[in-house]
């Protein structure tokens, strides 16, 4: 079985020097002696992935077809099946004692529920482990931790085909692992494993295949494991002016266990990758060709939590230090099995590890390259697609700039730097050029003012110059003279003041004016002058309200006008309702209209009423006022007849009506006698 184990050793690492050739270009792989044909990059693609294809199919025969069990393994299960019989026997002997002691009933009803339970345990096992992991380390980083989970597809005695996903984001990476793989047990005390991965940094878009074996027994593991990216270089994530992809590598992992102390457990480990600028420990320390071994120890006080300590150290004295802290949770194994001290050592066994997750680097390890713009990028174009924007700080002027190589093919993932000049903001400092090689940025402003904009790609730097147009922000309207007469001459004024957004006074700015009620606009200012102002001057023939308006680039703002009312010129008083009975019931009704000098109505005057030329009559009302048609009325009642002069008096101005009042008719007379028949 150990020899089983060196061989596969041998194919993974013949495996491993063939594709570096490739990668290196060998020519003795890559080019034919005779005929001097260079394999171009997609034949050394293909003779990369045949490679990985026959070493996978190598694993899968070579474990499940190429050992079948010895005479000596079926031995040892027909040596088994005598203590299988005698478990058997003994539950046969305990449940015809319970039922002695405890009636037929209560023995089945407890052999029910046993077998229940043992059935439901056996069901919920081929859902596999579930771990997650939580690292931290010496920086005080979680970002390693992650979530892992295998179940098997198909589980025998002798093999078990399985599948394992995972998710995790180092350095703020998005990775998800999906694998499959398979598990043998032909040879006793012995597991046999093979399996490939595909693993995807969803963030970066890096992505890569790995391939491993296994070599497992009680209390020790052994493992290997060789990746190899299938990303080609492009824009790293990281850093502006480099390329990133999968670097390849290969790992060896031993781990092991005291049988006498099972809880305690240590771990081996030597890796490697190649690439001249290679982040096996951080992206900030970047290596050629870097490996490293890491030892570490680690306590499972219980099966479902498990601690430790890793300390991986490398070339040129880098080190790192990661304490991790596991949760692990085997669906369908009894919850008491795994918080008991004493099933510990069941885990490290052969079968107490059938479903544990395979031993690899599930985070994708990236090799950079420094860009060379210098010599590929021949020209930067600047252009402005929008310009003369209102300086609101919010409107923008719009740039882009376009990134030429030198055979004239637009470079895309390129990252343009912007600046600009005086108190302009730029939405963004950097842009990345798209597949036409553009990128675009937006400018704003509070300040109309010239910006100089500035474009930077490495050597290469272009600028241009965009506008800013003042933008108003605030329209204050006031009256400077009010309460005019309404006669079409005198004039109500206006003034306004139209501010930008840093509060300063907008030369030039177009006015538009606007009046209601019948006023007239006289003469106005239709543009702002250097200290923002515009003036109006109205006039209005009617007396009472007037709203002025003035509107400044889609911004408005109103104020009300008053027109007061002339002097009253007139007082004409008339009889609406006239000669009624004089019954102290029925009422005259006087009428008056109040008009100015000029002739206008005038609504709202005071008007006081009195009465002459009779004793009796009373009047309903001593004061009214008129409305909107400069009228106003008047009821008069008496109780004799006769007339009766009503006067209505405005602004010391009268006028005057007589009402008559009629006597009641009469109706019958009635003659008697108080006085008859003397002598």
């Amino acid at each position: 079985m150990g020899y089983l184990f060196i061989s596969y050793i041998f194919i993974f690492i013949s495996l491993k020097h063939a594709l570096a050739d490739i990668e290196m270009g060998n020519q003795s792989l890559c080019k034919n002696q005779g005929n001097m044909v260079m394999i171009n990059i997609m034949q050394c693609k293909m003779l990369r992935v045949f490679l990985c294809s026959q070493t996978i199919l190598l694993t899968f025969f070579f474990f499940i077809f190429a050992l079948p069990a010895t005479s000596s393994e079926v031995a040892d299960l027909q040596v088994m099946q005598p203590d299988s019989l005698n478990v058997i026997s003994s539950q046969v002997g305990s449940t015809l004692a319970e039922v002695s002691q405890h009636g037929v009933a209560e023995s089945a009803q407890s052999t029910a529920g046993s077998f229940a339970t043992n059935e439901m345990q056996s069901w919920l096992s081929q859902f596999g482990t579930a771990s997650i992991e939580l690292n931290v380390d010496n920086s005080g980083d979680w970002g390693n931790s992650a979530f892992d989970f295998l179940t098997p597809l198909y589980d025998s005695q002798q093999s078990m085909l399985f599948t394992q996903v995972g998710l995790r984001a180092p350095d703020g990476r998005t990775t998800g692992n999906m694998g499959m793989g398979v598990r043998t047990f032909y040879h006793k005390n012995w597991m046999f494993g093979g399996n490939v991965f595909f693993d995807d940094d969803f963030t970066g878009k890096n992505r890569r295949i790995g391939v491993g074996a296994e070599a497992w027994t009680d209390d020790l593991k052994l493992s290997a494991n060789t990746y190899i990216g299938t990303t080609e270089w492009h824009q790293s994530r990281d850093f502006d002016d480099y390329n990133e992809k999968p670097a390849d590598g290969f790992d060896l992992r031993v781990e092991g266990y005291l049988p006498a102390y099972p809880q305690l457990g240590a771990k081996l480990m030597y890796e490697q990758y190649y690439g001249d600028d290679v982040a096996l420990f951080d992206k900030d320390n970047l290596q050629s060709n870097p490996s490293a071994m890491t030892t570490g120890i680690n306590y499972t006080p219980i099966p479902l939590i498990s601690m430790g300590i890793d300390y991986k150290r490398g070339q040129s004295a880098m080190s790192d230090t990661q304490f991790n802290l596991n949760l692990r949770y085997d669906i369908g194994r009894d919850w008491r099995d795994q918080i008991s001290p004493t099933q510990v050592g069941v885990q490290r066994s052969l079968a107490g590890s059938r479903y544990d997750l395979v031993e690899r680097n599930n985070a994708i390890v990236l090799a950079y390259q420094k860009k060379d713009l210098a010599k590929t990028l021949n020209d930067l174009r600047l252009n402005v697609s929008k310009n003369n924007s209102p300086a609101d700080g919010i409107s923008t002027d719009e740039l882009s700039a376009q990134a030429v190589m030198s055979d004239g093919s637009p470079a895309s993932g390129v990252n343009v730097h912007w600046s600009v000049s005086a108190d302009a903001q730029l939405a963004a400092s950097t842009s990345v050029t798209d597949s036409q090689g553009i990128a675009n940025v937006g400018v704003t402003s509070k300040k109309a003012q010239q910006v100089l904009v500035q474009a930077s790609v490495d050597t290469f730097s272009r600028s241009t110059s965009v506008m800013f147009s003042q933008s108003v922000n605030s329209v204050n309207l006031s009256l400077v003279k009010n309460n005019s007469k309404p006669d079409g001459t005198d004039e109500n004024t206006g003034e306004l003041v139209v501010k930008d957004f840093d509060g300063q006074a907008i030369d030039g700015a177009e006015v538009k004016w606007t009046v209601d009620h019948g006023a007239s606009i006289v003469h106005q200012q239709s543009i702002t002058d250097s200290h923002g102002k515009a003036v109006v001057g109205f006039t209005n023939v009617h007396a009472g309200e007037v709203r002025l308006n003035a509107t400044v680039d889609a911004k408005s703002s109103s104020v009300v006008s008053q027109f007061s009312a002339a002097s009253v010129g007139q007082v004409m008083a008339s009889m609406l309702q006239d000669n009624q009975l004089a019954n102290n019931s029925a009422e005259d009704t006087a009428h008056v209209v109040v008009k100015d000098s000029a002739g206008n109505l005038m609504p709202n005057v005071a008007v006081a009423w009195s009465l002459s030329d009779s004793t009796t009559a009373i009047i309903t009302q001593q004061s009214t006022t008129t409305d909107a048609q400069g009228e106003a009325h008047v009821a008069v009642k008496n109780s004799a007849a006769g007339t009766v002069t009503i006067t209505a008096t405005a602004q010391g101005k009268s006028g005057s009506a007589v009402g008559t009042f009629e006597a009641i008719p009469v109706a019958n007379v009635n003659v008697s006698m108080l006085i008859n028949n003397q002598l």
